[in-house]
């Protein structure tokens, strides 16, 4: 699952962004 900034519903597999 890649990360998609326009679905930064919990920061899956990702640094958490503000």
């Amino acid at each position: 699952m890649k990360y998609n900034p326009s679905e930064d519903l919990f920061g899956l597999e990702a640094d958490p962004q503000p």
